[in-house]
């Protein structure tokens, strides 16, 4: 998020680059959430009688891969601007 000038010397933060990372936050949240959604959805439809899992299940797995997801990239991001 810091740009560094021609000296070497780190300029303040760029308030472009700050929202850019911000919607990209946003899309990767909705995105992992709707993906996890979906593939409990197509396993729940396919082992019916072997993996019960009720929509209430299925919400709270999803909550936590998307967290995961989201600490992940929260990491990884910190690490690109250090």
């Amino acid at each position: 998020m810091r740009r560094k000038t021609e000296s070497g010397k780190k300029s303040r933060i760029d308030v472009l680059d700050l929202i850019k990372e911000l919607l990209f936050f946003i899309f990767v949240t909705v995105g992992s959430f709707g993906y996890v959604m979906l593939m409990l959805l197509i396993i729940s439809f396919v082992a019916v009688a072997y993996l019960p899992l009720t929509i209430e299940r299925m919400l709270v797995i999803a909550a936590v891969c998307t967290v995961l997801t989201d600490i992940w990239y929260i990491v990884k991001t910190a690490k690109k601007y250090k």
